[in-house]
């Protein structure tokens, strides 16, 4: 009996345990915003998250005067943080430009100059909506808009020439958008403002990546594009990210690229 007793006990906290996992799971997977409670510490969604051809979408070509070049556009997303002061000194090392894409509630007054500095620089600086909530800004368009009117109300203040490319909190096509994407892009394309995705990632901001893989990330798919866009994070979690890139431009270089920045015209 008293076996039967112990036997039933276990089976019933095994249940439990496979209910709780499940929930838990459920919660993560539905609130990807709980992964920090920082703004600036906000990341990029899950790999599983993203639609397979997001990398592969932009909303219009990139326009190259000279066919014969090649150039790599460096892009940078859930700035400014403390890391967007060593990317910097990385990219002037090398003459390097490249296109961040931030997030207003990262923005301090500290950030405010060096946005102002980045832009002076030459530097081009895209939203990545204000809040980087996924919940809310896709929860409908007009919330979409009103996160995105914020972040950019900030930065008209802040920047000499007011940002006018953006860029979608996960890529334009991932799991959050559905049905909303289109209505999104056509109520900003009338206000000017051209979004982009990438075509390739480092996955920087997925899972635990390392230094080696980021690396590798960039440098396997780079040759199988003319004019790729590389996806990166300069948010305050990305450390490795910032200890790969000298080595991912160094090995850009070597494949005989060039380096542009993304500026929606």
């Amino acid at each position: 009996m008293r076996k039967k007793v112990l036997y039933v006990f276990f089976i019933v906290l095994v249940v439990f345990a496979l209910i709780c996992e499940v929930f838990f799971r459920d919660d993560r997977e539905s609130n990807p915003d709980k992964s920090s409670d920082k703004g600036e510490e906000a990341s990029e969604t899950k790999k599983s998250d993203i639609c397979e051809d997001s990398n592969l979408i932009k909303d219009k070509e990139i326009v190259i005067e000279d066919k014969n070049k090649r150039v790599v556009y460096l892009t940078f997303d859930d700035g400014p943080s403390k890391n967007t002061y060593k990317v910097l000194e990385i990219l002037d090392k090398y003459d390097i430009k490249a296109t961040f894409f931030v997030i207003g509630a990262n923005i301090t007054p500290e950030y405010e100059v060096l946005l102002k500095d980045m832009e002076q620089r030459g530097h081009i600086i895209g939203i990545h909506t204000f809040s980087h909530k996924y919940n809310y800004i896709y929860s409908d368009v007009n919330s979409y808009i009103e996160d995105f009117n914020k972040a950019y109300f900030q930065l008209e203040r802040i920047m000499e020439t007011p940002p006018a490319i953006y860029r979608f909190p996960g890529g334009s096509c991932n799991c959050y958008v559905g049905g909303l994407k289109k209505e999104i892009i056509e109520r900003l394309k009338t206000r000017g403002f051209s979004y982009f995705d990438w075509t390739i990632s480092g996955e920087d901001s997925v899972g635990k990546p390392t230094v080696e893989g980021i690396i590798k990330n960039v440098l396997n798919d780079i040759g199988d594009f003319d004019n790729p866009i590389v996806l990166l994070h300069d948010s305050s979690i990305n450390e490795n990210t910032v200890d790969a890139l000298e080595s991912i431009i160094l090995g850009i270089k070597e494949r005989g690229y060039e380096f542009g920045v993304l500026d929606g015209k």
